[in-house]
């Protein structure tokens, strides 16, 4: 990076998001939340299509052609644009204190207890999330095998083509958030923390969108504010709102789609059904479980999109087809789609990628079966605590919860902990967990949200909206249930589902209800905020202090080195990892010969100063080393150590000199 990379940065930000800014005035938003998720669209959508240039051209890394083009983009959009900027009569109405202290006016006294603490956790929450993202480094697993792993090997390169990767998820995933991820990266000063932004960023944007599905579904505003506060505190929402994968940025952009389409039922206008259906691609381009999410917003899309008049449902879902075609055309085929159906015949990737993770190949009969098993197995894990601490009362606690479910299922003979049809196993008693993969809802999704959308279901709240989004809900429980094999990992994905299913919680949110309803309203509230303050200031691998309990120390992350932080969540590759950054100088050019899904971020070095060469190609097999190669890391399970290489106890990567060998035994 040239000293002038933090100007360059400023100023492609500057440029950006005033295009944005600009573009998001022209569409005449109807409200502040519109206008947001219509800029955060935008500007999103800027840098991936900036991204795609910069690769076709090699100047992917380079940050003053980021800023070259963002000034071009500006200067179109100004051009474009002027003549409507000029005649155009359009003030956006910006929310403020007033509007809050008249709004607290309103509320009776339990009202205002409920919505003071869960702002007030929310806002403490994400404060303890920021200084997390700029003190600490990235550490997930995925994180350091392949999401922070792609965008340095992308850097690299100065382009997103295909490599020979050490591991698949490397190069078959979508591209899109890898771009958002390598801008941010470059723009900052190659500050690895604040890669983790966009997540941050897309917590709010799914929030603010959670509020403005409700607003459109003729909610009040403290309901409104309600629901958007009890998805921001669900646990899950909590843990990815600080990582570097991408689930929180998925959930965003179905969001985003979920609100327009409401808002097109509202307004008739088509502005609506384009960017609708310009977020369903950007969420196609960043991940492809966003096709999961389909059959839930078929429902909602029937819904929102029909009329009285058959020829206008038909125009209606014609407008939002082919502004979802073009999106798809524009941002998802580039992110990799296209180069995996030429590379391997198939745009989601590899026969053996797609067979681990859906029920291709099984027979019908034994996916059904699987899948049933999965409905229920999804059932346990949202009936946890999760982000409440792992001490003996409150695992007790749990058991006693799920005592009841589990009898009936070994009443009925349901081995729902069996092998077969599972990547990991299912644990009828596993403890509840603060974790980035593993968490689900916690018990503002059990206590709260699961009963109000059975009882939209089942047509005790008769509200239709609260009724169509419950549906939805329960359909995307089915389709990750049914669409492949058990992984207790999911947790992430059914973030996408609490937008479905959250606004219906407003119903509770009544005055009018009797008195035991609020008493237990406010009982979950209060156990709800307090699990989400412990699940990230008590958060594994990451505490905000060090304690100890019992004979276990737990160390705070903010007395942590870099490379600790990094390995946090491997310990074990710390001791290798420690010798290689003292020996291997940090301009050296290292082939690396690694297991799939092995810690690879790291060996980049701060800054991506290493040149890193892959060289056991997933879909090749094993390459030779390059001659201008100073070093070797290799997996002592592949290879086998000899001479002066140098092995941790672990046996987890070796480091071998290639001046005195550069042979592969």
């Amino acid at each position: 990076m040239t000293d002038y990379s933090i100007l360059y940065g400023v100023l492609s930000f500057i440029t950006i998001f005033l295009s944005s800014l600009i573009i998001t005035r022209i569409s005449k938003p109807a409200n502040f939340v519109e206008a947001v998720l219509l800029c955060f669209t935008v500007c999103t959508g800027q840098i991936l299509l900036i991204g795609y240039t910069l690769s076709s051209v090699n100047f992917l890394n380079k940050l003053d052609y980021w800023a070259a083009t963002s000034i071009i983009v500006l200067g179109v959009v100004l051009v474009v644009s002027s003549n409507k900027l000029r005649q155009q009569k359009y003030k956006l109405s910006v929310p403020s204190l007033r509007d809050l202290k008249i709004l607290s006016y309103r509320l009776s006294h339990l009202e205002r207890i409920v919505l003071f603490l869960l702002m007030s956790v929310t806002v403490l929450t994400s404060s303890i999330n920021l200084i997390m993202i700029f003190s600490s480094t990235p550490y997930t697993w995925d994180s350091m095998t392949y999401h922070l792993a792609r965008a340095a090997y992308y850097i690299q390169h100065g382009n997103l083509d295909y490599y020979d990767a050490n591991f698949w998820a490397q190069v078959v995933h979508p591209k899109g958030a890898t771009i958002l991820m390598i801008y941010t990266f470059l723009a900052t000063g190659l500050n690895e923390n604040l890669t983790r932004i966009i997540q941050f960023v897309a917590y709010w944007v799914a929030v603010l969108s959670v509020y403005g599905i409700s607003h459109q579904s003729n909610c009040t505003r403290r309901i409104c504010l309600f629901s958007a506060l009890v998805f921001a505190l669900l646990i899950e929402s909590l843990m990815q709102a600080i990582t570097t994968q991408n689930d929180m940025l998925l959930t965003a952009y179905i969001g985003t789609v979920v609100y327009f389409l409401f808002a097109f039922k509202r307004s008739q206008h088509n502005k609506h059904l384009f960017w609708a259906g310009i977020n369903l691609g950007l969420a196609i381009s960043i991940k492809a479980s966003a096709f999961l999410s389909l059959p839930s917003l078929f429902i909602i899309s029937w819904y929102t999109l029909k009329h009285q008049n058959i020829q206008t449902t038909r125009k209606n879902v014609q407008g939002f087809f082919f502004s979802s075609m073009l999106a798809l055309f524009i941002f998802a085929l580039p992110a990799g789609y296209w180069e995996n159906y030429q590379m391997f015949g198939h745009p989601i990737g590899p026969e053996g990628v797609r067979r681990l993770h859906s029920f291709e190949g099984v027979p019908t009969s034994e996916a059904i079966l699987i899948g049933t098993k999965n409905v229920l197995r999804f059932g346990f894990d949202f009936l946890s605590l999760d982000g409440l601490p792992q001490i003996g009362p409150i695992v007790k606690i749990q058991e006693y919860l799920r005592a009841f479910p589990i009898w009936i299922t070994r009443f009925l003979s349901i081995d729902l902990e069996t092998s077969r049809g599972v990547i990991e196993p299912f644990q009828y008693q596993r403890v509840p967990r603060a974790h980035e993969d593993g968490a689900f809802w916690g018990i503002l999704g059990f206590g709260l949200i699961w009963i109000t959308v059975f009882l939209s279901v089942i047509r005790v709240i008769k509200e239709p909206t609260y009724r169509v989004l419950s549906l939805a809900a329960i359909m995307f429980w089915i389709t990750q249930s049914y669409v492949g094999p058990y992984d207790p990992w999911r947790g992430r994905y059914f973030i996408t589902a609490a937008i479905f299913a959250t606004p219906s919680v407003g119903w509770l949110f009544n005055p009018n209800r009797n008195k035991m309803i609020k008493i237990y309203l406010l009982g979950i509230i209060l156990i709800g905020t307090l699990s989400a303050f412990t699940a990230v200031a008590l958060r594994p691998k990451s505490m905000l202090f060090t304690i100890q309990y019992k004979s276990e120390i737990r160390q705070s992350v903010f007395s942590m080195d870099r490379l600790t932080q990094l390995t946090r969540n491997k310990p074990d590759s710390y001791e290798i990892l420690r010798v290689y950054e003292n020996l291997v100088p940090k301009t050296a050019i290292v082939a690396v010969y690694l297991e799939p899904n092995a810690y690879e971020y790291p060996l980049f070095g701060e800054k991506l100063s290493r040149t890193l060469v892959p060289i056991n190609s997933f879909r090749r097999g094993p390459q030779p080393i390059p001659e201008h190669a100073d070093y070797l890391v290799f997996s002592s399970k592949l290879i086998e150590p000899a001479g002066k290489d140098i092995c941790p106890d672990s046996g987890i990567y070796c480091l071998r000199n290639l001046k005195l060998s550069k042979t592969i035994k």
